[in-house]
């Protein structure tokens, strides 16, 4: 049987978060329902969906819920949370991570040079002027 799992990864930004989801290879859309366990819809609506690419048992869809102090994630399933998006939300947070330094050094004009690892770390090389 399934439940609503709720988390609270500390992600604050909601535009970051749904680009963190896509990046991972889901596609988020607006004011919908999530797929859920059984492959009903769930009867509640959220702001923004990330559609899971997995078909299948697996294949649950995740509601997101912009609060204040950040982003709660909704999903129904008997399935830990780190089986979907890695141990801790690693993998959804390096990928949020990511996107918000990039954005910061490109709205300040600056250059970045980025780099994936073989153990999967992401290293990102900032160059920015600093003005004193």
């Amino acid at each position: 049987m399934s439940h609503t799992v709720h988390s609270k990864p500390n992600l604050q930004d909601v535009k970051f978060v749904c680009k963190a989801f896509e990046a991972l290879g889901w596609k988020v859309v607006p004011a919908t329902t999530c797929r859920s366990w059984a492959a009903a819809d769930a009867i509640k609506k959220y702001a923004f969906v990330a559609k899971n690419p997995q078909i299948g048992s697996n294949g649950y869809d995740v509601g997101l819920v912009p609060e204040k102090g950040g982003v709660r994630f909704e999903h129904e399933s008997m399935l830990p949370v780190d089986s979907i998006f890695g141990k801790g939300f690693s993998l959804l947070k390096q990928e949020y991570a990511k996107l918000k330094i990039i954005d910061q050094v490109e709205s300040n004009h600056g250059t970045y040079g980025l780099e994936k690892l073989a153990n999967g770390i992401i290293q990102i090389e900032v160059e920015m002027d600093v003005l004193v």
